[in-house]
């Protein structure tokens, strides 16, 4: 069985038999929450509440009941723009247990330098995103713990739900490392540290199979050009053949 939920239904947690995704957002950035089945639940990017400014997919499991450091399976950052990034890093703090996931295009040693030069030289135009991946990284480097790097045709959970990455595409992640890496030859000579381009394109979209239906999250992916973007998942040859009923 699937439930649909906009965040403002009454907070009666689904069976475990049920499959709920449930959209929160200010109109400005944008979090999902998955029940996934079983008590299992899965949070993919994250905003915060405009009053207490704490991560409104924790606040919705905490209206339901839900032990995040018990239920949290999986996090995900499909990419690092301020409006999708708010609040993860808390989501990740309270889900103890919970693998993380991100693109594939963070691996590059390229942008983890630019997060930990964030620290020592000042920025430009780079916004609260680059924090939240900072306080990300010192989590997972706190546990032990690696992020599980998305590409497409990946799968991420086999059960209770199989649950796919669709993007990006090797040639995206290597175009968005060259980039970055001009990027920050720049910056030994200004000084300063500029935004990486296009991260819309290195997004992570999310394909989720039940038993009788399936979930596509769109991450803000943009259409791009051969290689890149819908063109790329439409192009694919390694992602799953299922189409998907709600998007």
């Amino acid at each position: 069985m699937q439930r649909l939920s906009t965040g403002t239904e009454p907070c009666t947690p689904p069976g475990n038999s049920e499959y709920e995704v449930s959209l929160f957002g200010p109109g400005y950035g944008e979090g999902v929450v998955i029940h996934l089945g079983s008590g299992q639940w899965a949070m993919v990017d994250s905003c915060v509440t405009g009053r207490t400014k704490a991560p409104a997919g924790l606040a919705y499991l905490q209206r339901l009941g839900v032990r995040p450091e018990e239920a949290i399976r999986l996090v995900v950052a499909t990419h690092w723009h301020d409006d999708h990034m708010a609040g993860i890093s808390q989501i990740l703090a309270a889900a103890t247990r919970a693998r993380f996931v991100c693109s594939d295009a963070l691996r590059c040693k390229d942008l983890l330098t630019l997060v930990a030069v964030k620290r020592r030289l000042p920025a430009s135009g780079l916004g609260t995103g680059v924090d939240e991946i900072r306080n990300v990284f010192d989590c997972l480097r706190q546990r032990g713990a690696s992020p599980d790097l998305a590409r497409e045709g990946q799968l991420l959970l086999r059960d209770p739900v199989r649950l796919w990455a669709l993007s990006p595409s090797s040639e995206i992640c290597l175009k968005f490392r060259e980039a970055i890496a001009e990027e920050l030859g720049q910056a030994r000579f200004t000084h300063r540290v500029p935004a990486p381009p296009g991260p819309n394109e290195a997004s992570v979209v999310l394909l989720m199979e039940t038993p009788s239906h399936h979930v596509l999250l769109g991450a803000d992916l943009e259409v791009g050009t051969h290689g890149s973007g819908w063109n790329c998942v439409l192009e694919s040859t390694v992602r799953p053949s299922t189409r998907a009923a709600v998007f």
